[in-house]
């Protein structure tokens, strides 16, 4: 099953929770947390603009050029 389904589900689930009773409201907003839980996180990757030091330069003094 891909996203779209358990996002989708998910939303289903929500929407029929907005006219349920408190007990079974609960019930159904859990079951779309745990549709969502099961969507793919999927993060960019950060990069990192990291200057060219020896580590001689880092361990002297931290990594600072004066």
């Amino acid at each position: 099953m891909d996203d779209d389904f358990y996002k989708e589900r998910a939303r289903q689930l929500r929407e029929l929770a907005t006219q349920a009773d408190p007990f079974i409201k609960q019930r159904l907003l859990r079951l779309a947390g745990n549709y969502d839980a099961m969507i793919t996180r999927t993060r960019p990757a950060v990069l990192f603009n990291v200057p060219d030091i020896s580590a001689d330069q880092f361990a002297d003094n931290n990594g600072r050029k004066d």
